[in-house]
């Protein structure tokens, strides 16, 4: 599952290669040499038992640079400055006056024991968001801002002394990190000490290395991290597909079509960036593949798959997420649709392809993909339109209430035929349609005639009638 704030939009923060500011561990602090920088080091405290964290962002060599501010946001609150004030606007922190060097330090709370995706509080271990912070400035003798997010685990500032630190989450105090090999793509588990997964460390690495290496998406970064916390961490997970991170709780299962495991996985895989009317597919495409890869690595079999992704019709438009009524119509119409329209495009290309290469195209797209753009994508990897049948389930309540029980899709000359009668009314499809069936009622007609004597046939003509 992805939270909807991080579905609808993340902040981006562009670092130039010669200009990022090079952070160390606690007090470490390096610079590079192509140009001056500030030197930035973060040192990350847990406090006691609640889950709330300290992070101390020291900056140094102020001097060298012009324009030096730094903002806090999310969850996080400024709770010291030492050389810092605030600026006009009040949003940014900025050097005083004649200051070279100073710190800032932000606390996150935890709201004691919650499982609500944001924190999670246990005996001894918290999982946490990380909070965004930013530095910019401006190098004196050079064009143009940079910028940095000190606790962002791109740039190395935090060591995993008192923690496990990644962009969106950290867990923090006593905790056991293992590494499984994908086929290629390093995975970290990371849970808290003395506890295990449910399913065993070696199940879950082999259900994760399956579908690594069946998802053919692209976007199939070198290292992954999974946290998997325990109670009172809610079922289920939460992912980052900007940063490759996510957690599950660990007691999650392998065998069962509803994976979470390979679902928060899926999410990893998920470059793309979706408009408002393709946000359903974020969800579905995960659900769906959830379940798909688990029963072909025989985990599960045909009937429970089947059973998962099948049930009552929902009457959502998936193009209008104000029609989701209970907002789990991605996860059931949604995983449905993608199913069908999977098998479609398998059937209409003799296994050739798949909806893998929509997916694909959708990863490789230049902004946000659109329902159009994606209706676009779907023909070209079909070989061609599939609108009539899409707009029927994607854009309007129509319910699709099985994806395994309607009649398959046809390849070839039947496929076209299926095309047209599902809403592709071009001229080729239809010209093609036309002489299929041309030639089909000539048969009986050239076989009748094949029986009269060519007097009879003649007699026949000149009456307007052939029997």
């Amino acid at each position: 599952m992805v939270p909807r704030a991080v579905a609808v939009g993340l902040i981006a923060v562009v670092v130039c290669s010669a200009a990022v500011a090079s952070v160390g561990t606690a007090g470490a602090t390096q610079r590079p040499t192509e140009e001056p920088t500030p030197g930035i080091a973060v040192e990350a405290t847990p406090q006691d038992d609640s889950g709330a964290i300290t992070y101390r962002i020291s900056v140094d060599e102020l001097g060298q640079v012009d324009r030096f501010a730094l903002a806090v946001g999310g969850d996080a609150r400024v709770t010291d400055t030492d050389g810092f004030e605030r600026a006009d606007d009040g949003a940014r922190l900025v050097p005083a006056a004649g200051r070279t060097s100073g710190s800032v330090v932000i606390r996150v709370d935890a709201p004691g024991r919650s499982g609500d995706g944001a924190y999670v509080t246990g005996d001894g271990w918290a999982l946490t968001r990380v909070p965004y912070a930013v530095a910019r400035w401006s190098p004196r003798g050079a064009d143009g801002m940079r910028s940095v997010r000190p606790l962002g685990d791109e740039f190395g500032a935090l060591d995993d002394g008192s923690g496990t630190y990644r962009d969106r989450y950290a867990m923090v105090g006593e905790r056991t990190v293992e590494t499984h090999d994908l086929q290629g793509q390093q995975v970290r588990i990371v849970r808290p000490a003395g506890t295990e997964l449910a399913a065993g460390s070696e199940a879950v690495a082999a259900t994760l290395r399956a579908a690594s290496a069946r998802l053919q998406v692209g976007d199939r970064d070198e290292t992954l991290t999974l946290f998997a916390p325990t109670a009172p961490a809610r079922a289920g997970g939460e992912s980052f597909p900007a940063r490759d991170e996510a957690w599950v709780r660990a007691d999650s299962r392998v065998n069962s079509p509803n994976n979470v495991w390979v679902h928060e996985y899926v999410h990893t895989r998920q470059s793309f960036r979706l408009s408002e009317d393709m946000q359903w597919f974020r969800e579905a495409s995960a659900e769906y593949y959830a379940a798909r890869f688990t029963h072909e690595r025989g985990s599960i079999s045909a009937r429970e798959m089947h059973a998962h992704l099948d049930g009552e019709g929902v009457d959502a438009t998936l193009t209008r997420p104000d029609t989701w009524a209970d907002g789990r119509a991605p996860y059931s119409k949604g995983a449905r649709v993608l199913a069908l329209l999977d098998r479609n495009i398998r059937q209409s290309t003799d296994g050739e392809r798949s909806l893998q290469d929509v997916f694909e195209r959708m990863n490789g797209h230049d902004g946000p993909v659109t329902y159009a753009e994606f209706k676009t994508m779907v023909a070209a990897v079909a070989g061609h339109s599939m609108d009539g049948w899409l707009d029927r389930y994607v854009a309007t309540g129509s319910t699709i209430a099985s994806a395994y029980h309607p009649e398959p899709a046809r390849s070839g000359v039947l496929g076209v035929v299926d095309a047209v009668l599902a809403g592709d009314t071009s001229v080729l499809s239809t010209l093609a349609v036309s002489t299929l069936l041309g030639a089909l009622l000539s048969v009986p007609l050239y076989a009748a005639g094949r029986r009269l004597r060519p007097e009879q046939f003649r007699i026949l003509l000149r009456r307007g009638s052939v029997r």
